[in-house]
């Protein structure tokens, strides 16, 4: 084990068991709730997607998952609000005689993933609700509900949103996972929908600790929805430093832009969602400073969506991939 694999354990021990310590400190104050609000801000589906697993828990109806009535009732609203505000992008970039911020054909496999993915969405959600749920009755700590407690939790899904996102470059598996979002030569906001669909399925085991020290399900994934939202609009060329923003401990397209970035000090840089601060405390911090190459160190992919989706997975089975730095050393190390 190098010295930064050790370094890194620590930071992740650090970060969980500041988690159990706040988790103990609220557990120990009366608040009064907001999770019934919270369910109605978001159209009162977590009640419904926890009505429905408990329902199908109990008779097994749909095979154990009660998803027949998500999948039925599906809509692709979203997509379609996706589609707007990426013309709306284009139109912009237009003006700013900068449209090379888009190739049409990554925008349609991006497109392409973000419709799959929409397909089972009720099912990944039914997963991810699911999973908490099932750690919940273990909890050390009882945490009452309250605003307090939401925006800690927020502050604290951050953190291990962090962390899943971090590791999603360093661990040579899951970066075959996180590939697919990188692999775009350029950024726009139709790279935001461009993920894999087994992250949906890895990411929540990140949040299985904070459950346990009492944080509740319900609004891990409300806080993971307004971050989702929220990074969609970073994904953009459109917009310039937002310093006062910055300052303040928020994530800006300008600082974003440097993660997808593949230039040598990009990479391995900002992976926070919408607070940079986890930045800051566990340093990986760094400011847009210069003209900024998007996609991956190896070059251009493919445009084929499940090329880009399972290409990867299958080249790590064969031990013929490697995580970004791996392959910026090796460049160095061959054109020095």
């Amino acid at each position: 084990m190098n010295i930064q694999t050790k370094g890194t354990i620590r930071q992740i021990a650090f970060f969980y068991a500041l988690c159990a310590v706040v988790g103990v400190l609220l557990s120990l104050i009366d608040f009064q709730g907001i999770r019934e609000s919270l369910a109605l801000g978001t159209g009162g589906y977590f009640e419904n997607l926890k009505k429905e697993w408990t329902f199908s828990k109990e008779d097994g109806v749909n095979g154990g998952l009660g998803t027949g009535g998500y999948i039925d009732n599906l809509k692709f609203g979203a997509a379609f609000l996706a589609l707007f505000f990426i013309f709306f992008e284009y139109g912009i970039l237009k003006l700013q005689r900068r449209t090379d911020s888009y190739d049409w054909k990554d925008s349609g496999s991006s497109f392409a993933i973000y419709l799959f993915n929409g397909l089972l969405s009720p099912l990944t959600l039914i997963y991810q609700f699911g999973l908490l749920k099932w750690v919940e009755p273990y909890a050390l700590f009882q945490i009452n509900d309250g605003l307090i407690p939401f925006l800690v939790t927020f502050l604290l899904a951050e953190g291990a949103y962090y962390w899943y996102h971090r590791l999603s470059h360093e661990v040579p598996v899951l970066w075959a996972i996180h590939h697919t979002h990188h692999s775009a030569q350029t950024l726009n906001l139709s790279v935001a929908y461009r993920l894999h669909t087994l992250g949906r399925i890895v990411s929540p085991v990140t949040y299985l600790p904070m459950v346990y020290f009492g944080f509740k399900p319900e609004y891990i994934l409300g806080a993971l929805a307004i971050s989702l939202v929220y990074q969609f609009f970073i994904h953009t060329q459109t917009v310039d430093k937002l310093w006062v923003i910055e300052r303040s401990g928020f994530n800006t397209p300008s600082l974003h832009r440097v993660h997808h970035g593949r230039n040598d000090w990009c990479i391995d840089k900002n992976y926070a969602g919408v607070l940079i601060l986890w930045d800051y405390i566990f340093g990986t911090f760094q400011r847009e400073i210069g003209p900024i190459s998007y996609g991956v160190t190896t070059g251009h992919y493919s445009y084929n969506p499940v090329k880009l989706m399972l290409g990867p997975l299958i080249d790590w089975v064969r031990g013929s991939f490697a995580r970004e730095r791996e392959n910026a050393n090796r460049a160095s190390q061959e054109n020095p």
